[in-house]
């Protein structure tokens, strides 16, 4: 499951015109308020011991901090088998190899 937040981002092509200019600020401003688009969702797969999580913001030197959703993701997450490794375009959950409750996160991605 993803989030798309959809946010303002900033046009590719830079000049120095109002419309340009406009929408600089408005991706500025959106950015300074919180409001950015590298959070996403994801369950934890039951039966397995990790989950692999794609998304083209990761690489190795990032940071992907977990926020649980449900009571189960919050118990999976202090149990102290939890963690996560970011690689190039994903990152790998490691997880209890727990059947049945729905563990679900939200996570941002930041380097």
């Amino acid at each position: 499951m993803a989030v798309n937040n959809n946010y303002p981002t900033p046009p590719q092509n830079p000049s120095l015109e109002a419309s340009y200019l406009r929408k600089l600020m408005v991706s500025l401003l959106s950015a300074m308020s919180g409001k950015i688009n590298c959070t996403g969702e994801f369950t934890v797969d039951p039966n397995e011991n990790s989950t692999i999580i794609k998304n083209p913001l990761c690489n190795e030197n990032s940071v992907v901090l977990p926020s649980p959703l449900t009571f189960d993701a919050g118990a999976e997450y202090t149990s102290g088998s939890f963690y996560i490794i970011p690689g190039n375009g994903m990152f790998t959950v490691y997880h209890q190899n727990i059947p049945g409750p729905v563990r679900e996160f939200r996570y941002a991605i930041f380097g």
